[in-house]
Order: C-alpha cells, then sequence, then structure tokens
C-alpha cells in the first residue's frame, strides 16, 4: 500500500478549490477506500487551522478542523528522530 504524507498546502488548496486539489481529492477517494494511508503532521494541520481562523475566524477554524478530523488522515502528533531521518519506504 502506497503512503503519503499530506502537507497544509495541499489541503489548503483543496479548501481553497486551488490548482492540483483534484489530486488531493483523488488520494483522499482512495484512502477512503483503503488503497492508500496518507499522513500528516500535527503541525501542518495546525498551520491550516491558523490559516482560516486568521482570514474568517475561530468558528469557521473550527468548523475546517472538524472536517479534518473526518478525512482519512492519520494525524501524527510527534515525529522521533527515527521517522525523521528514515529513508525510503
Amino acid at each position: 500500500m502506497k503512503r503519503y504524507a499530506m502537507d497544509a498546502c495541499a489541503l489548503q488548496a483543496v479548501l481553497r478549490g486551488e490548482k492540483g486539489s483534484d489530486i488531493v481529492e483523488n488520494l483522499i477517494k482512495a484512502a477512503l477506500q483503503m488503497d492508500v494511508c496518507i499522513f500528516m503532521h500535527k503541525l501542518n494541520l495546525l498551520e491550516v487551522y491558523y490559516d482560516i481562523f486568521r482570514e474568517f475566524g475561530i468558528f469557521e477554524a473550527q468548523k475546517v478542523l472538524r472536517w479534518v478530523q473526518r478525512l482519512p488522515i492519520e494525524v501524527i502528533p510527534e515525529i522521533s528522530d527515527e521517522i525523521l531521518w528514515r529513508r525510503g519506504g
């Protein structure tokens, strides 16, 4: 099974309907079907939250956070040196 690391820009592209959002949406659909695994670091999620908070306020930011939490994305709360420096799949 392929694994993907998602960053804040990828989710922001989906939220804003930007170029490349179709690729991210297709990955999310594949993850829903359990064809791929998607990981995202908590700091990237915080970046998405803060971006929405700054532009639209706390209620919209919380709404986006709840949406992300329902997606088939495993949020990694910490990162060990082993993961950080690991090479290959």
